[in-house]
């Protein structure tokens, strides 16, 4: 008998990890899952078992951190270049 595909890669990357979410909550078997995203059985146990069986919810930055382009023209970064 033919063994299915296995990834070598260690963890799971963030499109599979919503994958593997969405086909728990729709009540798919471990083995399944881990056929559909390529890993074993067991990895997904790991996986479900981190967080209890509940999705964690989705990472958000704070309205209080700066983007990159504000961070670059902030006035400390102004004060920066006033002494130079």
């Amino acid at each position: 008998m033919m063994q299915p595909h296995v990834s070598k890669i260690r963890g799971l990357t963030p499109q599979q990890k919503q994958e593997l979410w969405e086909r728990w909550k729709k009540g798919q078997s471990l083995s399944e899952i881990g056929r559909a995203l390529g890993k074993h059985a067991g990895s997904i146990t790991g996986m479900l078992a981190m967080h209890g069986g509940i999705a964690p919810p989705g990472r958000s930055r704070s309205a209080r951190v700066l983007n990159t382009g504000e961070h670059l023209t902030g006035p400390i970064c102004n004060a920066c270049r006033a002494t130079v």
